[in-house]
């Protein structure tokens, strides 16, 4: 039997569903999202104009992946999650995007080799001001002084294959977290920004990392 390859047409759904930005920040969002949205709200969040809005909604409406119900005088957007392309692609596929740092962090945890206490995430990823030509700046907290190098050594190995899987390079750095601690409180401007504005994607929490220290410091006076 022979099969043949299936060549879509010119405005297939998937083209109407990914076929511009305004269509993937809106199928993003409704996907992400649950309940009825009007396009004043949808637009608030994408964030989108109210034409760029209505523009990039109607084929989706058209092909059944968005319903649209009248409500008074608004009109209110529900991802249709009956639809087989939403079902079969859509939905697996942004909740892949939306797992993204917690596939980093166990990547990282998994390449260091040995345990780890806690990765970081900072820098213009965690602002949400990453180009697409942007490191990944990360932080890998080791339990203990002597695991360090062990780390720094599994993740250089590790570098190629993690740059290969998530399409960007890694910046890491590599400290035990009785140093971070240490160096947090003694102000250092580094440690004090990653702490500011970076958030954990492995591992324990930075105020747990934290408050173990300064618990420990103070039950040495």
């Amino acid at each position: 039997m022979e099969f043949q390859t299936f060549q879509p047409a010119p405005g297939a759904p998937l083209d109407a569903a990914l076929g511009s930005g305004p269509q993937i920040r809106i199928m993003r969002y409704l996907c992400r999202a649950t309940g009825r949205h009007t396009g004043r709200a949808i637009g608030k969040t994408t964030p989108l104009s109210h034409t760029a809005v209505a523009r990039a909604l109607r084929p989706l409406t058209m092909l059944g992946m968005v319903d649209a119900e009248p409500q008074g005088r608004a009109i209110l957007y529900r991802l249709n999650e009956e639809h087989w392309l939403v079902q079969d692609g859509l939905l697996p596929l942004f909740t892949a995007e939306a797992r993204f740092h917690a596939r980093l962090g166990e990547a990282v945890r998994q390449a260091a080799g040995v345990r780890v206490r806690s990765v970081i995430l900072f820098g213009s990823e965690a602002r949400g001001e990453a180009r697409m030509e942007s490191d990944l700046d990360l932080v890998c907290l080791t339990t203990a002084a002597p695991a360090a190098e062990r780390v720094e050594a599994g993740l250089v190995a590790a570098a190629t294959r993690l740059r290969r899987r998530f399409g960007r390079r890694l910046a890491i750095l590599v400290w035990p977290a009785a140093e971070f601690a240490r160096r947090y409180r003694a102000r250092d401007r580094l440690i004090r920004e990653i702490v500011e504005t970076g958030w954990v994607i492995e591992g324990a929490p930075l105020s747990e990392v934290l408050g173990t220290l300064t618990r420990n410091a103070e039950e040495c006076f």
